[in-house]
């Protein structure tokens, strides 16, 4: 049987400390170690926020590509970075220069999987090595959480008002 690894990263606990597949070391990984591991996870990233069921604790167990795909995680975010890059390209510049964005956009689409992922994201604008393309992600957040400071503002609820 598999054991969880004493090298886990520490990616699942937000505030740094180990998560719980740290402290978990060298368990057995059976279904009932895992949905432990889960619903320690659960309590770390909402605490008492959010009520959750025995059942919450099975939710590793529906997301297979978590165990048969690799590197699906850092596929995930990737995709979400040039996905932030490709955006941002086109609410910015003149009219010619964002369909110039939406037309190496449907190039990329119409692509499939002709190329290296790479080399077709940079044909579509985005070069991932470059901190444009995380900076996109940052500027995309910075302007969310504006937009929720100011539906708080105007609700009257922010800050613990009402």
């Amino acid at each position: 049987m598999a054991s969880v690894a004493p090298s886990t990263p520490r990616c699942c606990s937000p505030t740094g400390a180990p998560g719980p597949s740290a402290r978990g070391a060298g368990a057995a990984a059976h279904a009932d170690r895992l949905s432990a591991l889960y619903h320690e996870l659960l309590d770390l990233y909402y605490g008492g926020s959010v009520a959750k069921d025995d059942l919450y604790g099975l939710t590793w167990a529906r997301i297979p590509h978590f165990f048969r795909s690799p590197f699906y995680v850092y596929q995930y975010a990737t995709c979400y970075a040039a996905s932030a890059k490709i955006l941002g390209d086109m609410r910015r510049g003149s009219a010619a220069e964002r369909q110039a964005v939406v037309d190496r956009y449907l190039d990329l689409l119409r692509a499939g999987g002709s190329d290296h992922p790479m080399d077709l994201l940079r044909r579509a604008g985005v070069d991932l090595s470059q901190s444009a393309s995380i900076r996109a992600v940052v500027d995309q957040l910075d302007t969310l959480v504006s937009q929720l400071e100011q539906s708080l503002d105007d609700l009257g609820t922010r800050d613990g008002r009402q």
